[in-house]
């Protein structure tokens, strides 16, 4: 049997969040699906252990030019899932015999932060209730405070809402490339670089 791992942290157009109403996992770059056997177009059941329940997921290839599993709002919704948690899909390949299970690991002591020309977007803005007046980077104030709002691009049909971040009053450009974290953990703030997923396998007898 082989037993194939894959976590993946989303990003909020597969969250369903903004513009595009859908809920899905996509390929990441370095990685495909090939090692779970999907079937193209197949209604698959994941049993996630923690809600002791089936989820349906599609495996649609080609889809918007990627491929992806799709159908996963009841999962994402039940889990109240951010851009700073985890989705770990399971599966068990025995010859013909194919077994998925999928889980959530939350991370709720995080913010996620995408860096761009127009400033910094806080990709999960609810966080950010975590920095308070006694947050400290380095022994130093922190804070990450609201800048403006601006399309994204031209034709982009809402406003972004961008952010600076200051630590000792001052402007600060953290060095984690374009997306990063920052975890909060007892007032103290520290930056992270942001691993988008990983996978494991496993081969369990001959």
């Amino acid at each position: 049997m082989n037993i194939v791992v894959f976590e993946k942290k989303l990003n909020n157009s597969e969250l369903g969040i903004g513009s595009v109403n859908d809920y899905y996992i996509r390929e990441d770059s370095g990685f495909n699906f090939d090692e779970f056997h999907f079937v193209k177009s197949e209604v698959m059941k994941f049993w996630c252990p923690s809600k002791k329940k089936y989820y349906n997921g599609i495996h649609y290839e080609k889809f918007a030019n990627e491929n992806r599993i799709a159908g996963f709002g009841e999962f994402i919704r039940d889990f109240s899932l951010t851009a700073a948690d985890t989705v770990k899909i399971e599966g068990r390949i025995d010859n013909s015999k194919r077994e998925y299970s999928i889980e959530a690991i939350k991370e709720e002591n995080v913010i996620v932060i995408s860096s761009s020309k127009n400033g910094y977007e806080i990709l999960n803005p609810e966080k950010l209730a975590l920095i308070n007046k006694e947050t400290k980077f380095e022994g130093k104030s922190f804070e990450i405070k609201f800048l403006k709002k601006e399309k994204k691009r031209s034709d982009a049909p809402v406003l972004t809402d961008y952010y600076e971040i200051y630590v000792s009053e001052n402007s600060y450009s953290p060095d984690f490339g374009k997306l990063f974290e920052v975890s909060i953990e007892n007032n103290i703030a520290n930056f992270r670089k942001r691993k988008n997923w990983q996978k494991s396998n496993f081969i369990i007898g001959d």
